[in-house]
């Protein structure tokens, strides 16, 4: 899947972290479903749009520092489903943290077969500065998730 603004830094800062390294858009990113839990990745976007790619929801925890304010969508559900709610996994959380060094906000958005959910509205997708919010990933069925957003200020 392309991004039309590719990350462009991705750094581990975990202490335990033992994973495997792969690539996603120039960024050198770790992924290992058993190693990341309770990890935390921080990560530079260029652009104005991103993915936020299953592969990613293994970790517990995203810092991301946005090059401008930007719009970042999940993956599709059928990557989801694939990994990581795949076979009796059906539920999947990260913490997102905008870590922007600037008034940019991060506004989030539903890939294809996604439902997006928070309890006020549209409003609700947008994380500002320093703010974060928890994304809980609830496969509903073969071909769709519901994302949950919670928020913290």
């Amino acid at each position: 899947m392309a991004n039309s603004g590719p990350l462009v830094e991705a750094q581990l800062v975990s202490p335990a972290w033992s994973g495997v390294s792969s690539t996603k858009a120039g960024a050198s990113v770790g992924h290992d479903s058993n190693a990341l839990f309770g990890s935390t990745q921080s990560v530079s976007s260029g652009g104005a749009a991103d993915v936020l790619e299953a592969a990613w929801l293994h970790d517990a925890a995203i810092n991301l520092d946005p090059e401008g304010s930007m719009t970042l969508t999940t993956d599709t559900a059928a990557n989801l489903i694939a990994d990581p709610l795949a076979g009796d996994i059906r539920v999947a959380r990260v913490v997102l943290r905008n870590a922007a060094d600037a008034a940019e906000t991060i506004t989030l958005a539903g890939g294809s077969g996604v439902t997006m959910r928070t309890n006020e509205g549209a409003a609700d997708l947008v994380i500002g500065q320093d703010e974060a919010a928890e994304l809980t990933f609830f496969r509903t069925s073969a071909s769709a998730v519901d994302c949950y957003v919670t928020f913290f200020t």
